[in-house]
């Protein structure tokens, strides 16, 4: 794969996407200076890409200096100029912030990341675990009981995604993942699979049922 990418980088007049799956496979190959050498590439050709500047930021946060860790918190923090509301670079922010032994700006990075994404179980997780160590001892181990919750049904999420993308046609995987939706109080995403799911079968268990009681909480009419 990083032959034919080379390639691609060869002859391409854009090169900056080339550059940037370069950087993510030397990242995966855990290769970090070359993920770094590649990332800084495809930032300077795609200079606007979020995702450039974010697998930028990721290599940097896996080296072992200090001087690293603060090119990190610079990349992420251009990221999320890019792209304000992207959850998870708010939470990798956190975490290069917190190595950086800056935990008040690593706590409010992680407060940042689960208003983006409420129902994200590790961010919470991460937070609590902070506020404990910094001395807010019941806000954390409040943050970390609640995180419990989310991250089994994040692990749930994920299993049954995985099923859908595999087995399409299988109407359990949707009624699934409307059930869990349905728990995140995500109404709008329950409704959507318990649709998909009536469509394949439209007797499946309960899901008109489920449809009926989600419906009215996702805007929608009966």
């Amino acid at each position: 794969a990083v032959k034919y990418l080379q390639e691609y980088i060869k002859l391409s007049p854009n090169k900056g996407p080339g550059y940037a799956l370069l950087s993510r496979m030397h990242l995966n190959m855990r290769e970090y200076a070359k993920a770094i050498e590649t990332g800084k590439l495809a930032a300077q050709t795609m200079p606007d890409s979020g995702s450039s500047w974010y697998i930028l930021a990721q290599a940097y946060s896996y080296q072992p200096t200090k001087q690293d860790w603060n090119a990190a918190v610079d990349a992420y923090q251009h990221v999320i100029k890019l792209v304000p509301n992207w959850a998870n670079a708010h939470y990798e922010l956190g975490r290069a912030l917190e190595k950086l032994g800056k935990k008040e700006d690593a706590i409010t990075s992680y407060r940042t990341a689960i208003n983006f994404a409420p129902t994200k179980g590790k961010y919470q997780y991460q937070l609590g675990h902070l506020l404990v160590d910094t001395g807010k001892t019941e806000e954390g181990q409040r943050v970390i009981a609640a995180s419990q919750k989310y991250i089994k049904l994040n692990s749930e999420e994920e299993i049954w995604t995985t099923k859908a993308a595999t087995k399409p046609k299988d109407p359990e995987n949707y009624y699934q993942l409307g059930l869990i939706f349905a728990q995140y109080n995500d109404y709008v995403k329950a409704k959507q699979c318990f649709e998909a799911t009536m469509a394949l079968s439209p007797t499946y268990k309960d899901a008109r049922a489920q449809w009926n009681r989600v419906s009215p909480l996702a805007g929608g009419t009966k």
